[in-house]
């Protein structure tokens, strides 16, 4: 061993009490001149970097920081504002008592660029919109922030952060997905799902999906969570230490992707291996068909429309239905015809992938019978209420054909590229 990192100390010979002093003192100088000497021999490397994320308990600690501060419901809308300001997991944990209730930190640069996808409810786009939803306005809550925050709406969904919370709240007591955290408040569980979605690298717009779908879940005790979208679990759009060192599976390997290396094996030239791949750009126009047959219903028209932008899908779904909406004696009284639009965006996937479909609007073209008095205020009624949240689309992309079935598996859509 050479000299400068042999890092054996002399004992004391002296034992009175001056020599004790000394002694002391020549320790701490030793101490504190063995640290560097350590980094330099590789005896005490640090290998921490801003990226390490927080730990399970970190995480907690400052889920019951927030809610003290705000409340359980608001702390989890400032929170997911947070992350759509840009802002990291490991910085809100980091700034639990600082994060402002429109989610800044002060004197803290954000560590991404806003993803802009929560806007004012009178400023939301529920026609869709690409996940980073440009040109959309920060958003600064106003002074009655306790009851107007969870009507916020998060545009590329249509749903508001207060349905985001109640979803994600019920999904904890149907699951029991934090049984062992015995001694953690139930009002501090959704904070601490969203922040630990983040912390494993999931990209704000991955996250609200997936609390709004029921599509997530811890992995293990350590404070790994993960989306699994009933295919597998989906790869975090961002990366993280905390993902590379937490998430792992029952053999140690990790369970994600790190930036250096790949183990997505897919067929044909234009299947994507990582979010946001260009190669399914493109125009895509096609049909929407009946998969399940119910109640007379029968598609007059129907328009499917998508382009398909850096990875990015944007789909229209139109369609005429006719349908006899009131009879007698089995002899229809009333048809009904009527025309719908819905609309939705999402980051095109390996595989399947799902796009919650808001709907856009929605037209009586004509009610025939002698009954019909009353149904145009019945069908805004039930429009009204059919499209308070997003439906999802499941679909597919690949070889110049966009498949996926809608409506619960009822309607199927398929379209090819221009």
């Amino acid at each position: 061993m050479s000299a400068v990192c042999d890092h054996r100390a002399a004992e004391p010979e002296d034992d009175s009490d001056w020599a004790i002093v000394f002694s002391v003192m020549r320790n701490l100088a030793i101490a504190v001149a063995l640290t560097a000497t350590l980094a330099a021999c590789g005896g005490a490397e640090d290998d921490s970097s801003p990226d390490d994320g927080p730990t399970q308990d970190d995480i907690i600690e400052a889920a019951d920081t927030l809610v003290d501060r705000f409340g359980d419901d608001v702390a989890f809308f400032v929170t997911a504002i947070s992350l759509d300001q840009g802002y990291s997991a490991g910085q809100i944990v980091d700034s639990a008592w600082a994060v402002g209730a429109d989610g800044t930190i002060p004197q803290v640069p954000a560590a991404h660029e806003p993803w802009g996808l929560i806007a004012p409810a009178d400023e939301s786009q529920t026609s869709g919109g690409p996940p980073r939803g440009a040109g959309i306005a920060p958003l600064v809550p106003p002074a009655d922030t306790d009851e107007t925050l969870g009507d916020t709406k998060v545009q590329f969904l249509g749903a508001s952060l207060g349905e985001i919370w109640v979803n994600a709240g019920a999904h904890i007591a149907r699951q029991d997905a934090y049984s062992e955290l015995k001694s953690v408040s139930d009002r501090s569980l959704p904070v601490i799902a969203i922040i630990s979605l983040a912390a494993t690298g999931y990209s704000p717009d991955q996250i609200l999906e997936a609390l709004l779908f029921d599509q997530w879940a811890r992995q293990g005790s350590n404070g790994c969570t993960v989306i699994d979208n009933g295919k597998g679990i989906v790869t975090p759009q961002l990366k993280t230490r905390f993902a590379d060192v937490q998430c792992r599976n029952s053999s140690g390997t990790p369970l994600f992707v790190t930036a250096t290396t790949s183990t997505t094996t897919t067929t044909g030239s234009d299947v994507p291996n990582e979010p946001g791949d260009s190669a399914l750009d493109g125009t895509y126009n096609g049909t929407a068909q009946w998969l399940e047959m119910a109640g007379g219903y029968e598609f007059v028209e129907t328009a499917v429309h998508a382009t398909v932008t850096d990875g990015v899908i944007d789909i229209q779904i139109g369609f005429t239905i006719s349908w006899p909406r009131r009879s007698a004696d089995n002899v229809p009284t009333c048809v009904t015809t009527v025309r719908s639009m819905y609309r939705g965006s999402a980051t095109v996937t390996a595989g399947e992938f799902t796009v919650p479909m808001m709907g856009v609007s929605q037209e009586l073209v004509n009610a025939v019978g002698s009954t019909c008095e009353g149904v145009e205020g019945e069908l805004i009624a039930e429009w009204e209420a059919d499209t308070a949240s997003a439906v999802p689309l499941t679909a597919q992309l690949g070889d110049g054909v966009l498949a996926g079935t809608f409506w619960e598996g009822a309607v199927g859509i398929t379209a090819t590229r221009d």
